[in-house]
């Protein structure tokens, strides 16, 4: 990643959320046709930023899924990158997920 867009997203980039659903899973589809990255400000305790490809479809992880006891998830993106949320109960329940959030990224 470079310095441009990590300062991007560190600084100006407006938080995105989803809220209900404790024990539910991120998963991002890239749809904006760029490269980028994506920092989970909720839940915390998590640091470090994630990268997604053009087309890319993938749960959040850190070695395992990441799951939210609240159900809620804020990420920060790069400007420029819309976002759209959708709830999706069947979503990763095969991983240990209490559903998923979907976070697509156009």
């Amino acid at each position: 990643m470079s310095l441009a867009v990590a300062a991007v997203i560190g600084v100006s980039a407006a938080p995105a959320r989803a809220d209900g659903a404790p024990g539910a899973c991120l998963l991002v589809q890239n749809h904006s046709g760029y490269d980028t990255s994506i920092r989970l400000n909720y839940p915390y305790g998590y640091s470090g930023t994630w990268d997604f490809s053009p087309g890319e479809i993938a749960f959040l992880a850190d070695g395992d899924r990441i799951t939210s006891s609240t159900g809620s998830f804020n990420v920060q993106m790069a400007d420029g990158i819309s976002d759209a949320w959708a709830w999706d109960p069947m979503a990763g329940n095969d991983g240990g997920c209490n559903g998923s959030w979907v976070l697509t990224l156009n």
